[in-house]
């Protein structure tokens, strides 16, 4: 459980290196190359407190990172209605599939009609999350999806409002502001189902 929890907090990190510096992952999408005379800045991504990659900057890192937040909760709430043992887990698991359905189907609108490249699998940080769940035993998965639950719709939040407040596109901040509350409200409803296979 150790682990779990430092797992928990360098992932943290690294979502907010995401929001704060708006980067993207090379792994996630491909974008136009900038301005000639600027060369390119890149950010140290914390990765198991490890500096594990250089990541250009990039102002797509919005639209990059929640489209993976969506792919995430899609795939590992999935896991979850096939390996959660507790009823109110595999109701949460499958109101998120719902829910977060909708709004990668929305970031996918913005992607069309602004030419955006959004991730088409989850960023590595993701991947790493649903390769624990797909590893975890069917007695301890309960606990470990809900404690994931709770660190994603933490980590998507403090994405989500710093977008809100300072991403460059008026429509994806407004996406952004607009979006807050159903997460706010899916964090809420994480953290009691979590209270419940504690």
């Amino acid at each position: 459980m150790k682990f779990f929890k430092a797992f928990l907090f360098c992932s943290g990190a690294l979502a907010w290196s995401l929001a704060g510096c708006s980067t993207t992952n090379p792994e996630a999408t491909s974008t136009a190359p900038g301005p000639r005379d600027a060369a390119p800045r890149t950010v140290a991504v914390i990765d198991s407190g490890a500096i594990s990659s250089e990541v250009p900057v990039d102002t797509t890192s919005f639209p990059v990172v929640a489209a993976s937040n969506d792919l995430f909760e899609f795939l590992s709430c999935n896991l979850a209605q096939n390996k959660a043992k507790h009823p109110d887990v595999k109701t949460f698991a499958g109101q998120m599939i719902s829910e977060h359905t909708k709004t990668l189907n929305q970031l996918k609108s913005f992607g069309r009609d602004k030419n955006l490249s959004l991730a088409t699998s989850p960023i590595p940080m993701h991947q790493r999350m649903i390769a624990r769940l797909e590893r975890e035993n069917a007695n301890d998965f309960d606990e470990t999806f809900m404690e994931m639950q709770v660190s994603a719709h933490e980590q998507a939040i403090t994405l989500f409002e710093t977008a809100a407040k300072t991403d460059t596109d008026p429509d994806l901040r407004a996406f952004a502001a607009k979006t807050l509350p159903v997460l706010r409200m899916h964090l809420d409803m994480a953290r009691k189902t979590k209270a419940k296979v504690d």
